[in-house]
């Protein structure tokens, strides 16, 4: 049922997210494995994400989360990502998507500066040192107020 509601999710919003990638898999990065939308669908119903904040995505992939959120909540997302090739798809799913409230950034989560963000989002996307360095990036740069949400 989850693949199904996957695909429709995608062609609904004009992307193409699903599937798996273990090729950049590592010690310290995990793969692509998108969240479902199903579970996207609940965290935009209990009401943790509001059009007025910035949802941040780590380890975005191809962006679904940063489409879904965006699309449920009118909530502004960036996704960030090392990996060149799925910021590549995420902005040609984007140019699909049409929406202005999105955005890719190429980079080392550790690299990233935060200071836009107010909700945090992480699926499983790499090892707890890259977490550990992040979270400090957050806790440094981002505005009072700011969730964390770990899935």
């Amino acid at each position: 049922m989850t693949i199904i509601n996957d695909s429709i999710w995608d062609r609904k919003l004009g992307i193409r997210t699903c599937g798996r990638d273990y090729s950049e898999l590592d010690a310290h990065n995990f793969g692509y494995d998108p969240t479902p939308y199903y579970c996207l669908e609940r965290l935009a119903g209990c009401g943790i994400v509001s059009s007025a904040d910035t949802f941040v995505d780590y380890g975005c992939g191809m962006g679904r989360a940063c489409f879904a959120i965006n699309h449920l909540t009118g909530a502004s997302a960036v996704g960030v990502d090392f990996n060149p090739r799925f910021i590549d798809i995420a902005n040609s799913n984007l140019a699909k998507y049409g929406s202005s409230g999105i955005s890719f950034v190429l980079s080392d989560a550790r690299e990233y500066i935060p200071s836009a963000g107010s909700v945090f989002y992480f699926y499983n996307p790499f090892s707890v040192d890259i977490q550990l360095k992040v979270l400090e990036n957050i806790r440094t740069y981002a505005g009072e107020g700011s969730r964390l949400i770990f899935l």
